[in-house]
């Protein structure tokens, strides 16, 4: 009797082994969790950023944990903790909101660690890439986010789907970590004769 409960518990330990290297009981690190400990780490960041077909260009800078600042044609966006700063050189014109629960297709901030919260993930390890689905479509104003994401851990690409499934995609290209920023970076410099709306 005691060598067949040895023999049961060698058995049950020889399986407990395995699943825990096979990564069924731990779990492997998704490529989500590589990314958000990369930007963790590094806390500053300016990141290139390319509309599919590469005629628009702009300029991603960021500054843990919420300051972002976007340059993208007659535009500058800059997020100030939960307010948003939204330029327009154009017409001249900046309009400043409260940050709702919708999020910026551009923020990465917001695609790493807000969006997923509020989504399920579906991961393509193979393709180096993954899909977040909110579970609420209406209250994001979105179908689904997908990130490709390359051997450094870093997406290069991004591309959302709308609810009426239009596509509009962007690549992340020539990352500079550890900059670092301070509040003022992030003041947007308005010419004379810029009209201000305040909708906060």
């Amino acid at each position: 009797m005691p060598i067949r409960i040895e023999k049961k518990f060698s058995l049950f330990t020889a399986i407990i082994v395995f699943l825990l290297t096979s990564g069924m009981v731990l779990g492997e690190t998704t490529l989500l969790e590589k990314v958000k400990e990369k930007f963790e780490k590094e806390k500053s960041f300016s990141v290139e950023i390319v509309l599919s077909g590469g005629e628009q260009k702009g300029k991603i800078y960021f500054q843990s944990p919420d300051f972002e600042k976007i340059h993208f044609g007659d535009y500058t966006i800059a997020v100030v903790s939960d307010t948003i700063w939204n330029f327009n050189k154009k017409i001249k014109r900046l309009v400043i909101q409260e940050k709702e629960d919708d999020f910026s297709p551009f923020s990465i901030y917001d695609i790493l660690f807000k969006l997923p919260g509020e989504c399920k993930y579906v991961e393509n390890k193979g393709e180096g890439e993954f899909t977040l689905f909110p579970k609420d479509e209406d209250a994001l104003n979105v179908k689904s986010v997908k990130v490709k994401v390359n051997k450094s851990s870093l997406p290069v690409f991004v591309e959302v789907t709308d609810l009426n499934r239009k596509k509009f995609s962007f690549y992340l290209k020539n990352y500079s970590f550890g900059s670092g920023y301070d509040r003022s970076f992030f003041k947007i410099e308005l010419p004379k004769g810029t009209k201000i709306v305040d909708l906060r």
